[in-house]
């Protein structure tokens, strides 16, 4: 066998040819019979099989974990979309993509929700555009174009048509970027951001506008005050600041609480912008605070008939919770170029010609002029002073006795402050008081004068002196003042005097509309043994349930009530029912300001029991008070 070898087994024919070289035959080849040709074929095909079985399991094999793998990363990108869709529905987003060309496109499910149209519709551009407000349909097409000529991003807002009373807002998110074919393609997002446009519209409101009035804050007023300052400046025009401050506001506050107080300032706002142009503008600096501006002044005069248009629409009364209120305003006017180049100068101007109208009587207006800069200098000099006058040793009280009548048997005093000071002599309380309480000084006073009258009641009443009632002045503001019980208690101890010859007087706006914590401190002092006295009563916003309610012992008439009787019908009308008044309610009545005879004999013919004025004495140092009640020793000890 020189060549190939051949074998045959029926049809079957295996014919091995060497590559190279014919290899020498396996040893005892020649000697195999036929039987041992079948073993080798048998075995060669075995071989050949399992080589064949091997290659389809590991194909097989290979099919199945690829298989699986597709499977399971379907499985991920379908989770990962429906994420998306997750996301996108939290976010209102959806996104959506067209080729320029034809205008045909694909939406994001979300899209379709946003846009309110059905799923699977129409995602085209054209369906895109004709979704939205037809005013900002060409806003869209605009940078749509521009997006596809520029290769470019682009963002804007835009409106779909109402629904109900308001237009969704949604913000369009455009860029333009090569598809996978290589063509231009444009993608985007749309969002509705209707609630995050509320949100910072809100935000900006807050920034400059007043929530009470609704009015321009002073950011807001500052800025536009600026811009018609310049427009002023360039065109040589005249301008006007005019700064209004509500009289006596923290009275009605006090009285009648915040709620009132902050309903008769937006009836007030709603007056004082009814009295304006357009072009001015009217704004809330807080509390009882406003500011005008008034652009484009042909003369100054033009600025006192708005002032005297604004004070006069406050006359009317505002009817708020069954009360009929009154308030009336102060107002100074700076004039551009006059009186200040700048607004910071204009305004402070304007502020000071405002509080010289206050000091002036109230419910008018002020031109600026230079002089009124000494007399507000004065004004902070005095504030100062005040502040010292405690350490230094300044203030001081007198006492006004108060008398029994028929009989006029001293029963008591009503403690006075004073002020001398080194540089100015004695200052009128009229003129420092309502100082001590817009700067707060009041506090302090307050507390010395109560710490003082009950020494000299304590010192009194060491002496062996027959007791007699003294009546300390408390302020609003020192009532209302967190820990003031406690400082009365700490104030009685550690001086010694005897509560039960002490009385609190407290006026109308501490003590109207109480709430249940100042019915609980006035039941409080009532229970420490204190005496307490409506004041003034009859000049403010008293109640008849509020004199039943509260524990009072006293009432004070008013010396205004008092100075033109008997003469006067309304007064003596008033007089004679609050005697009535208060002797069904069980007080006692102290007239105050009793002047003539006349008047005394008005009182005691309706059964006034208590009264005080110049016509009995004068206001007098504690030694004259100690003489008084030294003098009835001797007849005191005879009785």
């Amino acid at each position: 066998m020189a060549g190939n070898l051949r074998f045959r087994r029926a049809n079957l024919v295996l014919e091995f040819r060497p590559r190279t070289r014919l290899q020498p035959p396996p040893p005892r080849l020649g000697n195999l019979g036929t039987d041992g040709h079948r073993t080798c074929l048998d075995r060669h095909a075995r071989r050949l099989s399992a080589l064949h079985n091997g290659h389809a399991r590991r194909v097989e094999e290979l099919v199945t974990r690829r298989t699986g793998e597709l499977a399971e990363a379907g499985r991920r990108l379908h989770a990962q979309q429906a994420i998306l869709t997750h996301a996108e529905r939290i976010a209102r987003l959806g996104s959506w993509e067209a080729k320029p060309g034809t205008g045909e496109g694909h939406w994001s499910a979300e899209l379709y929700r946003i846009l309110g149209l059905e799923q699977n519709g129409d995602g085209s551009l054209a369906a895109l555009v004709a979704a939205i407000h037809p005013d900002d349909r060409a806003t869209l097409q605009r940078a749509l174009r521009e997006a596809e000529e520029r290769q470019s991003a682009t963002s804007f807002d835009v409106r779909l048509p109402k629904a109900g009373n308001n237009s969704p807002i949604l913000h369009f998110s455009i860029e333009a970027a090569p598809g996978p074919d290589g063509t231009a393609m444009l993608r985007g997002t749309v969002q509705d951001v209707t609630a995050i446009r509320a949100t910072e519209a809100h935000i900006q409101y807050l920034a400059h506008y007043d929530t009470l009035t609704g009015l321009p804050n002073r950011t807001l007023w500052t800025h536009r005050a600026e811009q018609a300052l310049a427009v002023a400046r360039r065109h040589q025009l005249r301008l006007g600041v005019l700064f209004l401050d509500l009289d006596n506001f923290k009275t009605i506050n006090d009285t009648l609480g915040h709620p009132t107080g902050d309903r008769l300032l937006s009836g007030a706002a709603a007056r004082l912008s009814d009295c304006l142009r357009e072009e001015d503008v009217l704004a809330r600096l807080g509390g009882d605070e406003f500011v005008i501006l008034l652009p484009q002044l042909n003369r100054p005069d033009d600025a006192a008939i708005v002032a005297q248009k604004l004070i006069a629409s406050l006359t009317a009364p505002f009817q708020i919770d069954n009360h009929d209120l009154i308030i009336t305003a102060s107002i100074g006017i700076a004039l551009y170029p006059g009186n200040g180049a700048d607004m910071a100068a204009l305004l402070k101007h304007a502020d000071t010609a405002m509080y010289d109208a206050k000091n002036g009587g109230r419910n008018d207006f002020r031109f600026f002029t230079p002089d009124m800069n000494s007399r507000a200098f004065a004004r902070l000099k005095l504030e100062n002073a005040l502040r010292r006058a405690i350490e230094r040793g300044e203030l001081l009280l007198e006492y006004q006795p108060q008398w029994e009548m028929p009989a006029r048997r001293l029963i008591g005093v009503e403690a006075l402050i004073r002020w001398d000071n080194p540089e100015h002599g004695r200052i009128s309380p009229n003129e420092f008081i309502p100082v001590a309480e817009e700067s707060g000084v009041i506090h302090a006073i307050g507390d010395w004068v109560l710490r003082e009258a009950c020494r000299q009641q304590a010192a009194w009443q060491a002496a062996g002196l027959r007791p007699i009632s003294v009546a300390i002045n408390i302020s609003a503001l020192q009532f209302r003042k967190q820990g003031f019980v406690d400082r009365v208690r700490e104030i009685i101890q550690s001086s010694g005097a005897a509560p039960r010859f002490l009385e609190l007087e407290l006026t109308e706006s501490a003590l109207m509309q109480p709430t249940p914590e100042t019915e609980t401190q006035l039941a409080t002092l009532r229970g420490m043994g204190l005496g307490l006295a409506l004041d003034d009563f009859g000049t403010g916003y008293s109640s008849l349930s509020c004199l039943k309610r509260l524990p009072l012992t006293h009432l004070k008439i008013d010396r205004s009530f008092i100075c033109e009787l008997p003469g006067d019908t309304e007064d003596a009308a008033i007089a004679t029912a609050t005697l009535s008044i208060a002797r069904d309610l069980g007080l006692e009545v102290v007239a105050e300001g009793v002047e003539t005879e006349a008047q005394r004999d008005f009182l005691l013919d309706r059964q006034c029991r208590i009264m005080q004025g110049f016509l009995f004495a004068r206001p007098q140092p504690a030694a004259n008070i100690t003489r008084l009640l030294e003098a009835e020793a001797p007849a005191s000890t005879r009785a």
